[in-house]
């Protein structure tokens, strides 16, 4: 037992250090040695209870990134979150999960967040029976990109799956017109615009293209679905872009017609009128009735209904019609059906004011002016596919560009886009995706451009 001597000089001792200990400052489980609550403690304190204040959980974890990674690692705190059905809650829960998407590590709890925020299903077969979830990048890389564009065109979008993770590129496609399926490389998910579908001096050169493919095809859900953009006098007019619906009554012929009045040299040979007349029905029942591997059985029957058969010799007519799918209109309508791709290597010389083409097998052919594409700031080559991947390669450009790159859109689509397509964009919002676009993406986008 101390005597009271020696028990004074051990509170002493006590009271001295913890005097030094204050001064030095204590850790508890609450808080760090400076005297901030530490972020276990402040995410327990926003989510204790059944009475969330989601503001306050909001401002938190938009200026906290050490409480993000707590709520997101808790799967207690991030359920409470994910099963709010509050619908006045809905701005603050959604900025909630985007500050808390890049702590998520694992693809179970990424597809419920990402299934909270936008309301698409991402589960296995959604798009179709071969089309699955996208691992944890493709998921990650997926919610960026919906989260910079326009809530109520992605509203319109149902479902999105991947489909080759391996892929080296970025390849979308759009079904039913409203679900979609990406191909992509989940190991490099920078992969740039550096050429396939681009010249060197072209907008989207330099873009990453997984953000502008996933925003293209969405662009193509709203447009679809919806708003129909792609088909605004104003924005056709711009590229002159003229439909020819081939299958309607003398759609096929008047396609032909105008071809043959723009082209050089259309049908050079040994022909007479009626011979000419009837390789123009041919090429327009060619064009009608989808067939442009059976070329010469349709000039021969073509010759055969106008009288032509040179009396009945079939070796003479085959001949002629041989002749026929030797000229430039023949080659060239054999040539621009919609599988054919031929836009990407527009214009041909032999086409000197206007191109000629369908868009995709089976829909409408089109046309557009040369100077569109030959002396106008253009985005892409596909932008000239038909007007729907013109306005979609638009859309994609605008929302996933810098305002740098926005700067390099032409100028009377950009104008067109900014008075018709983002109004529909509030304010408040517009704001919100400029701010959450990471400068390190912008640097990249600059730094890569060629």
């Amino acid at each position: 037992m101390l005597d009271s001597k020696s028990t004074k000089q051990a509170e002493l001792k006590t009271d001295k250090k913890d005097q030094d200990s204050a001064s030095k400052g204590v850790t508890t489980p609450e808080s760090d040695k400076k005297g901030n609550e530490k972020p276990e403690a402040l995410a327990a304190k926003l989510f204790t209870g059944n009475l969330m204040d989601w503001s306050q959980i909001s401002a938190t974890l938009s200026s906290n990134a050490k409480v993000c990674k707590v709520v997101a690692e808790n799967p207690e705190y991030l359920n409470k979150i994910i099963d709010c059905e509050d619908a006045a809650a809905k701005p603050a829960i959604n900025t909630s999960l985007d500050h808390l998407v890049d702590h998520i590590n694992d693809q179970a709890t990424m597809v419920k967040v990402f299934t909270k925020r936008f309301g698409v299903n991402v589960s296995d077969g959604a798009v179709q029976s071969d089309t699955k979830t996208m691992e944890i990048n493709g998921l990650k890389g997926s919610y960026k990109v919906l989260q910079r564009l326009p809530e109520q065109h992605v509203q319109r979008l149902k479902a999105l799956n991947g489909r080759n993770e391996t892929y080296k590129s970025s390849s979308g496609t759009t079904w039913r017109a409203e679900v979609i399926a990406v191909d992509y490389d989940k190991k490099n998910m920078d992969i740039v615009e550096s050429g396939d579908y681009t010249d060197k001096d072209d907008a989207m050169v330099g873009m990453n293209m997984f953000d502008t493919t996933l925003a293209h095809e969405v662009g193509h859900v709203a447009d679809t679905m919806a708003f129909q953009f792609s088909r605004d006098p104003e924005f056709l007019k711009i590229s002159d872009w003229t439909e020819y619906v081939y299958d309607r009554t003398g759609v096929a012929r008047q396609l032909v017609d105008d071809m043959v009045a723009n082209m050089t040299d259309p049908l050079v040979g040994p022909f007479d009128d009626a011979e000419l007349e009837a390789a123009k029905t041919a090429a327009a029942s060619i064009i009608k009735r989808q067939r442009p591997n059976s070329s010469q059985d349709i000039i021969v029957e073509a010759f055969e209904n106008a009288g032509l058969g040179a009396g009945g010799n079939q070796g003479l007519l085959t001949a002629k019609a041989q002749q026929v799918t030797q000229t430039t209109l023949f080659q060239h309508i054999k040539s621009s059906f919609g599988n054919s791709f031929c836009w990407m290597n527009e214009c041909f010389s032999y086409l000197p004011h206007r191109q000629y083409h369908q868009g995709y097998l089976g829909r409408s052919w089109w046309s557009y002016k040369n100077v569109a594409r030959t002396e106008i700031k253009k985005n892409s080559r596909y932008q000239f596919r038909d007007p729907g991947e013109d306005y979609a390669e638009l859309y994609a450009t605008y929302f996933m560009g810098t305002p740098e790159k926005r700067k390099e859109i032409e100028p009377k689509r950009l104008d067109w886009f900014e008075r018709t397509v983002v109004p529909q964009v509030d304010n408040g919002q517009q704001q919100q995706q400029q701010a959450q676009q990471p400068q390190a993406a912008q640097a990249a986008q600059q730094s890569k451009k060629k």
